[in-house]
C-alpha cells in the first residue's frame, strides 16, 4: 500500500516541467485577454449573486420587523 504511495510520488517529482497551453493565460497573442475577461466574470457572477441574496434576504428581514412594530 505505502509502495504504490511512494512510488506515485516519486513518478510525479520525476516528471518534467510542461509549458501552459495558450488558454492558460500565459499567451502572447489574444487569448490571453480573453482569458483574463472570463477569469473575471467567473469570479465576479458567483460573489455578485451571494451579495444579492444576502441583500434580499436583509430587505425581508427588515420588512418583516417593521410589520411587527406597527
Amino acid at each position: 500500500m505505502y509502495i504504490n504511495i511512494i512510488l506515485s510520488f516519486l513518478w510525479m517529482s520525476a516528471s518534467h516541467s510542461v509549458f501552459a497551453c495558450a488558454a492558460c493565460g500565459f499567451a502572447d497573442d489574444g487569448t490571453q485577454g480573453a482569458y483574463l475577461f472570463t477569469a473575471g466574470i467567473l469570479t465576479l457572477v458567483p460573489l455578485m449573486m451571494i451579495g444579492g441574496l444576502v441583500w434580499w434576504v436583509r430587505k425581508k428581514f427588515n420588512s418583516n420587523e417593521d410589520d411587527y412594530e406597527s
